[in-house]
């Protein structure tokens, strides 16, 4: 078995092979754009594109393809390299403060990318002008070291260099754009913030938008395949085709989502092995998320940080009245700002009625900001739930029913615990009790505790027989919600 390099937070690390080797479900996004930009080599026309979605969701492998594919000439891009000079700036370039910055930025890229020494000296000959005069002979020699080919635009988190940019040099990058005809754009953003989706900023209503879709599970059993076959592993392979592969891949579905980053992750947490010792495999996935959810809050503003950790802290999805009373904000602004957060990825909403409830977009975020916060509690509760639902239906070991059933109720009343995770495992074991009868009991049980977890009335627990209630009951906790899981007895 090989070892692969896999890079799950800088794509275009990776090689064109590799980054071929792995690539699932978007190769219909890939020639649409490569067809928009064949269409864009005429000098009467330019569709400047913008892919859409959340950090983690796979702009950066897409960008990646593109590039290489236009630069070796394959799959869809023949011939596409001798009309085109590409520069492409990648997530973190913080020195773009006006458009002469990116002029210049541009043309060191292009410098270094087709090794033109020469280039390079020609910009440094600039200084001494005006800023003015600056930028004017930068576009210039832009325009001129050209030569009539298109240069295609390739920029990574294009938001945030609008942002640093401002109101001018965002008029002066498209006006450049407007009155040249040899700049394509193909730009990447988490969402459409202000800068291109207010009607008065210059780039409203400029771009085809493009927006990357969540992961399925099977879209993600496909990649864990690919990942499995360039590994060599053939023994993996034969895994992902099982029933319990399947379960497995939906509870990394119900913690985290849909998004490519997390799948990658976890493909190196899926074998049998790993699973037997999987909270410290857990912990590892939580460290190495680290920088990737530091990245997604530290830019956030105060109060909107504050409704996320609010969501973090409590079960489920919460209508904005009463995220605005846990907050103590005002409804209005807590619905200004879940707005901004429902356009920026991190939260979702669903319509009940005429009102709105919100949670997270990323159901790991809370389980990462648990675990900074307590390294030993409710997470590992968590995992040990997730083992126990590995254990495969119908083939329960000896006492494991009561194990679950105690685990299970634990988690029903821990606090900030992804709500919708014990209802869809519940679901899942109810499908399982034509396969194993021992379930039916279990399951009435749980059933129950559900309901007095949701209505807190005693009608849901005298519907057992008196000794089911009483075992019940004494797994219950208090009538007062339980704001932490309690300990395990040794």
């Amino acid at each position: 078995m090989s070892e692969v390099l896999l890079s799950a937070f800088n794509p275009s690390t990776m090689s064109p092979k590799l980054l071929e080797a792995i690539f699932v479900e978007r190769e219909p996004l890939v020639q649409e754009l490569l067809g928009s930009i064949r269409g864009s080599l005429s000098p009467t026309s330019k569709a400047h594109s913008l892919i859409l979605g959340p950090r983690g969701m796979g702009k950066t492998h897409l960008v990646s393809l593109i590039y290489h594919r236009i630069r070796e000439g394959k799959k869809g891009a023949e011939g596409l390299d001798e009309h085109l000079r590409i520069a492409w700036l990648r997530e973190e370039e913080r020195g773009i403060a006006t458009f002469f910055h990116l002029l210049r930025r541009i043309i060191v890229v292009l410098a270094a990318t087709y090794k033109d020494l020469e280039l390079e000296k020609r910009l440094t000959d600039l200084k001494g002008n005006s800023p003015q005069d600056t930028q004017t002979l930068a576009e210039r020699l832009l325009v001129e070291w050209l030569d009539g080919k298109i240069l295609l635009l390739l920029v990574e988190n294009f938001e945030d260099m609008l942002s640093r940019m401002g109101e001018q040099g965002q008029q002066a990058f498209r006006a450049f754009l407007q009155n040249r005809s040899c700049c394509l754009v193909l730009a990447t953003a988490p969402t459409l913030t202000a800068a291109l989706s207010k009607q008065t900023a210059p780039f409203y209503n400029f771009f085809n938008l493009h927006t990357l879709e969540e992961f399925s599970v099977e879209t993600a059993r496909n990649l864990m395949r690919l990942i499995a076959q360039q590994r060599g592993d053939k023994e993996f392979a034969a895994f992902l085709e099982t029933p319990v592969a399947t379960e497995r891949l939906r509870a990394i579905e119900d913690l985290a989502g849909g998004h490519p980053r997390i799948w990658i992750l976890f493909a190196g947490f899926l074998t049998k092995e790993i699973l037997d010792d999987l909270v410290p495999a857990f912990y590892k996935l939580v460290d190495e998320l680290t920088p990737y959810y530091q990245s997604k809050m530290e830019n956030l503003p105060g109060q909107e940080a504050l409704i996320i950790e609010t969501l973090c802290e409590k079960p489920g999805a919460m209508p904005v009245k009463e995220l605005a009373d846990a907050c103590f904000l005002a409804p209005n602004a807590v619905s200004a700002h879940l707005n901004d957060l429902t356009k920026r990825g991190f939260v979702r909403s669903e319509k009940l009625g005429r009102e709105s409830y919100y949670e997270l977009r990323e159901p790991l975020l809370r389980v990462w900001i648990q675990v900074k916060g307590d390294r030993d509690k409710p997470i590992r509760l968590i995992i040990e739930f997730i083992k126990r639902w590995f254990i495969s239906k119908g083939n329960l070991e000896p006492g494991s029913l009561e194990e679950f059933l105690r685990i299970f109720i634990r988690l029903l009343f821990v606090k900030g615990l992804y709500e919708g995770l014990p209802d869809h495992c519940l679901s899942e074991w109810s499908k399982a009790k034509s396969e194993c009868e021992e379930l039916e009991i279990p399951l009435r049980m749980l059933a129950a505790a559900v309901e007095w977890k949701r209505t807190r009335s005693r009608a849901a627990l005298l519907r057992l027989e008196p000794e089911l209630r009483s075992k019940l009951e004494s797994l219950l906790p208090p009538e007062a919600s339980v704001v932490e899981a309690p300990r395990r007895k040794r």
